[in-house]
């Protein structure tokens, strides 16, 4: 028995995460693709400056030594830095790890255990949250790691390596900010993430959701 190939079939699309962006950007480019109200002001992303920025966080990703299979946390609340995050993860042909915003402590320690993320992605303050603070908590060393060479070497989360976080401000913080973050990134050539992109199959995983109590799925 042989039926038709995927490559062949007509009308199937993109068939990875950041194949599909670019289809969407290809096709779309100008148009609105999201848009976050804030008590500030209004940000609003079109389809090619949504891709534009995931490409930036792919490159980034590249640069601090993410790979194929590669597990990257995410911990942030619904905005167009976690879409860009999860679209760019794809792109550098990682594994993008969400982890929730409602865990308390204790819950964000095992998410971090059982995940084993080598890049924590996160969003500093939600609501009455610090996450940088809770991080902190959780494990002095990381901050110290991250204030010296720039990767963290921690005995409790032995896999995690580099955490970059995402603030509204630029208050002092033991972890890089996202600017900086990106700006790692310009060493990557846009060739270097279209490539790594088009390795990518089908088959590989793409996305685990963490939550209290989950193993990841």
């Amino acid at each position: 028995v042989r039926g038709q190939l995927l490559n062949e079939e007509q009308g199937t699309g993109a068939l990875t995460l950041g194949g599909y962006l670019r289809q969407l950007a290809d096709r779309y480019g100008p148009r609105e693709s999201l848009v976050l109200h804030t008590d500030r002001d209004t940000i609003r992303w079109s389809y090619s400056e949504l891709w534009k920025q995931s490409q930036a966080v792919a490159s980034a990703l590249l640069a601090c030594g993410v790979v194929k299979g590669t597990r990257v946390g995410i911990l942030m609340t619904n905005r167009p830095e976690f879409v860009a995050s999860v679209f760019g993860t794809a792109l550098a042909g990682g594994i993008a790890t969400t982890l929730s915003t409602f865990s308390t402590a204790d819950e964000l320690d095992t998410l971090l255990q059982q995940s084993a993320c080598s890049v924590l992605l996160f969003e500093r303050k939600v609501l009455k949250k610090d996450f940088a603070a809770v991080l902190e908590s959780l494990d002095p060393a990381l901050a110290l790691a991250m204030a010296g060479d720039g990767q963290a070497h921690s005995t409790q989360y032995p896999f995690l390596r580099h955490l970059a976080m995402l603030d509204d401000t630029d208050s002092p913080a033991p972890f890089e900010h996202w600017v900086d973050f990106l700006t790692r990134g310009e060493t990557v050539s846009r060739e270097v993430v279209a490539s790594t992109a088009a390795n990518v199959s089908p088959s590989d995983p793409g996305v685990l959701f963490f939550s209290s109590g989950s193993t990841g799925k």
